[in-house]
């Protein structure tokens, strides 16, 4: 909102100056300052999209967080942001990407509840660069299902005459 009025006061100053034929030099320096404004303005559009992207807000939709961002990146190359700026602002995009491909995987495993799927759901996971708070119910439920396995062959050994020492083992 700041830039947006320093933006909108500059105009009308450009405008003004034109109007009453200011020197050419002190136009040029209006104009300059109105270009780095208006950059101004889209880096920050573009921080903001990114931010809300990243925000994990399960009220957000993904695919239009990530093409508000891909939208803010167009414009922000539109007006002249340095590309240095875009280039890590679609660097973090990509990371974001991954991870929420990452929560798919889980998603998917956790309603499936299968252990292998499970496990390779949680080694994806990993790779794609969710942290450990993010894994941290796979692994829970991953566990859980290998203990409950567990007890189910000891359960069985038992049922098929195996001594208790054995189970216990």
């Amino acid at each position: 909102a700041c830039n947006d009025r320093r933006i909108a006061d500059i105009e009308k100053a450009l405008q003004a100056g034109e109007e009453c034929q200011l020197y050419p030099m002190e136009l040029d320096h209006a104009r300059y300052t109105l270009l780095e404004a208006r950059k101004a303005e889209a880096v920050h559009k573009l921080e903001k999209a990114l931010l809300i992207a990243q925000s994990g807000d399960p009220e957000v939709e993904l695919s239009e967080a990530f093409e508000g961002v891909e939208l803010a990146m167009q414009q922000a190359a539109e007006i002249g942001v340095s590309k240095q700026k875009l280039q890590s602002v679609e660097k973090a995009l990509e990371v974001e990407k991954k991870k929420a491909d990452g929560r798919v995987l889980i998603h998917q495993a956790l309603q499936t509840m299968d252990a292998k799927l499970l496990q390779q759901a949680l080694d994806d996971a990993q790779r794609l660069g969710l942290d450990e708070a993010e894994t941290t119910l796979v692994r829970k439920t991953l566990d859980r299902h290998l203990l409950k396995t567990q007890a189910r062959e000891k359960l069985d050994r038992a049922v098929a005459g195996n001594s208790i020492p054995e189970i216990r083992q």
